[in-house]
């Protein structure tokens, strides 16, 4: 099957198509906006997730509220600024799936869409790991202070446990604590689960919506001339 338009097909908006300024302007603003609504249950989830038992917070609900009287509405945007990077990372995705989609337009709709796909997804990842381990880290600190916990006699480990250094609270501490500890493959802690989770998910979630878009819009196209006749 072909996508090159025909006397009987409709023909496909492709990526030359699009006014880029705008495409690029309006797609970070929107997801910029809504990275910036979901960041607070995002950075709960992995305070959540990685606590040992109910040792800080009891639970979602009880973690908001003391993250809120701990640290203030900003401690719910601990590492946003590199999370919001993700929306440049998308963008980057995005192209590559498109400059790799026309340098592919002679083969069939699935393979346009599988190859690609796969192609986009490893340029994000390399770019998005390294940012989501920047960005957990930067989530996890303070979680341990003593006011946090609602009855610190019954967790004295934790009161014994010292805060870390005010420099290491900066985005350049973290940044310098990964590569002392684990070097630049620290951070890239998995990087190739990421890619055997994400480039067969992004390549055939591509190759389907390239098959789908096109028998759709046949489809359309066809039951729209029968009824103008």
């Amino acid at each position: 099957m072909s996508t090159k338009p025909t006397s009987s097909t409709p023909r496909q908006i492709v990526w030359s198509d699009l006014d880029k300024t705008k495409y690029y302007f309006w797609g970070c603003t929107v997801f910029l906006g809504i990275r910036l609504c979901v960041y607070p249950t995002n950075l709960i989830k992995t305070r959540l997730q990685v606590q040992r038992g109910t040792t800080v917070y009891r639970g979602s609900f009880d973690a908001f509220i003391k993250v809120f009287k701990a640290e203030g509405i900003m401690g719910f945007y601990r590492g946003f600024p590199i999370f919001a990077l993700g929306v440049i990372f998308g963008q980057v995705y995005i192209t590559t799936y498109e400059y790799a989609k026309h340098h592919c337009d002679h083969l069939n709709e699935f393979m346009q869409g599988l190859i690609p796909g796969a192609v986009a997804s490893v340029a994000g990842q390399s770019l998005s790991v390294p940012a989501d381990v920047i960005t957990q880290r930067l989530q996890l600190l303070g979680m341990l202070r003593p006011k946090e916990i609602p009855a610190e006699r019954n967790h004295p480990e934790l009161l014994r446990k010292p805060p870390p250094a005010s420099r290491d609270h900066t985005l350049l501490g973290v940044c310098r604590r990964i590569m002392v500890k684990d070097g630049l493959s620290g951070f890239y802690r998995g990087y190739f689960v990421s890619l055997l989770s994400n480039v067969p998910t992004s390549g055939i979630w591509w190759a389907t919506y390239n098959c789908l878009s096109v028998m759709v819009s046949y489809n359309v196209y066809c039951l729209a001339t029968h009824l103008a006749h």
